[in-house]
C-alpha cells in the first residue's frame, strides 16, 4: 500500500497510515462531524465515526470494520487518479463564518526522512477546485465511505 511518488513540491511518500473526512457542516450549536480510517491496536484497519449535532448532546462514534482489500483498493484509486495533486490547488476567496468546511486528510510514511516519521496531505473546501476536481472529490468521498464494513461497536461519549 506505498504510494512511492514524489510530489512536485514534497518528499516521497510511503504507506497511507490514516484517512481522515470531514464533511462541511454549520457548527454553531456546537457540532461535528468526522471519520477516521486507521489501524486498531490489534493491527485490523478501522473507520471511527464520531457525529454530534449540538452541544448538550453526546457523541454517536460508531467503529466499522475494513478489509485490508478495501483500504488496497482505495490507495489504488488515490493513486492512478492523481488525487494527491488536488492539494496543490489555488485558495478560493470564499470563506464562511460559523461553518465548518469539509476536509480529506492523508497521512502517509515518510520513508524519504529519518527526522519526520510521516507527511501529511490534505484537501480542504477552500480552494479553488475545477469541475472535474469536484467530480473526483465526489468520487474519494463515495469510496471512503463505500469501505465501512459491519459495524463493531456503537457507543456514545459525554463531553467532560
Amino acid at each position: 500500500m506505498i504510494l512511492g511518488r514524489k510530489r512536485k513540491k514534497d518528499a516521497e511518500i510511503g504507506e497511507l497510515l490514516e484517512f481522515r473526512f470531514s464533511p462541511g457542516y454549520c457548527d454553531m450549536a456546537g457540532g461535528h462531524h468526522y471519520e477516521n480510517l486507521h489501524r486498531d491496536e490489534t493491527g485490523q484497519w478501522v473507520i471511527v465515526s464520531r457525529n454530534r449535532n449540538v452541544f448538550s448532546d453526546p457523541a454517536s462514534v460508531k467503529t466499522y470494520a475494513v478489509s485490508e482489500e478495501a483500504v488496497r483498493e482505495f490507495v489504488s484509486f488515490i493513486a492512478e487518479k492523481k488525487v494527491l495533486e488536488l492539494e496543490d490547488r489555488k485558495d478560493s476567496d470564499l470563506f464562511i463564518t460559523d461553518y465548518s468546511p469539509w476536509s480529506f486528510t492523508f497521512v502517509f510514511s515518510n520513508p524519504s526522512e529519518k527526522s519526520l516519521r510521516t507527511k501529511i496531505c490534505t484537501l480542504a473546501e477552500y480552494k479553488m477546485y475545477s469541475d472535474e476536481d469536484r467530480r473526483l472529490i465526489d468520487e474519494l468521498e463515495q469510496r471512503f465511505l463505500a469501505m465501512r464494513g459491519e459495524i463493531i461497536s456503537e457507543t456514545t461519549e459525554e463531553d467532560s
